[in-house]
């Protein structure tokens, strides 16, 4: 009887862990950025041939870092989602607390072993990025809540998740850290909107985030000129990096797109809809442009 239910119990708490996993795999599906610009740099890395496991496990560390890193922070914006109106889990009170910590440690836990089959400096950049995603969020240091540091840290974070690709196959070349440069600044576009979307709760609890800060329409105006900027970088270092037309012409698709998308924010920032389909269309963005920096760089 006794052994009968400690089974029932290990069941009704494995399926408490998988619940919650899923919650975020699906509302968290975002942050597939992160691990294309990790493959992206793999490709770039290996000319496009890059050894398939190697591949799978790099992008894998990217993706469980990113979505333990995301998950710890709705336990630092407890308050804050509330006042937004989410439906995430922990408002609603599906999962608990102390589940979600230790989903968060179980999902980097996972990325560390998987980094030790690869390499050392893997390891190594996998721990720094861990690291960053804890104390953004953790109660004590709370760096979400630091102008401007938050938005250095994602912008950060971004780049060290770019430059994971060329550490792990052994090759940080020109071409990757440009890659991971560009991410860095276009981060510095998405970690605002983000921002953007939230601000009635961060006024609320006092966070001091860019569009606060700066102002909405500046912080738009900036992330439009912060586009264009790639745009103009990339034309001028493509002989230096012998970038092909092919990828120049995609690059600055992508940040006219950018510059297009971002300009319906100034009339539409308080539309909190309109903010969050804005999000989705530049992480689609943003895929075309590194996809246009690898064909550009191979070509």
């Amino acid at each position: 009887m006794l052994n009968s239910q400690r089974r029932d119990h290990s069941s009704a708490v494995l399926r408490t862990y998988i619940t919650a996993l899923w919650h975020y795999v699906k509302v968290r599906s975002l942050i597939f950025i992160f691990p294309w610009a990790t493959f992206i740099s793999v490709l770039i890395a290996t000319n496009g041939n890059p050894d398939p496991l190697t591949a799978v496990m790099t992008v894998s560390i990217s993706y469980l870092i990113a979505l333990a890193a995301y998950t710890y922070n709705d336990v630092g914006d407890l308050n804050v989602d509330r006042i937004n109106g989410s439906n995430r889990p922990l408002i609603s009170g599906r999962v608990g607390k102390k589940e979600i910590i230790r989903l968060v440690w179980i999902l980097n836990g996972s990325a560390l072993s998987i980094a030790m089959l690869i390499n050392v400096s893997t390891v190594a950049i996998a721990s720094v990025l861990i690291l960053m995603g804890l104390v953004y969020s953790h109660p004590r240091t709370h760096y979400k809540d630091t102008f401007p540091l938050k938005t250095l840290l994602t912008a950060s974070g971004a780049a060290l998740v770019s430059l994971m690709g060329g550490l792990a196959v052994g090759n940080v070349s020109m071409h990757v850290m440009y890659a991971a440069l560009v991410f860095f600044a276009f981060e510095s576009i998405l970690a605002p909107l983000g921002d953007i979307h939230d601000v009635k709760g961060d006024r609320a609890s006092g966070r001091r985030t860019l569009p606060i800060v700066f102002g909405l329409t500046p912080t738009i105006v900036l992330m439009m000129l912060i586009a264009v900027s790639i745009a103009v970088t990339t034309v001028i270092v493509s002989d230096l990096m012998s970038i092909s037309v092919i990828g120049i012409m995609m690059v600055i698709g992508a940040c006219s797109a950018s510059v297009v998308v971002l300009r319906g924010l100034l009339y539409n920032y308080d539309n909190r809809l309109y903010v969050k389909k804005t999000r989705y269309i530049m992480r689609f963005v943003h895929m075309f442009l590194q996809l246009g920096l690898f064909i550009g760089i191979i070509l």
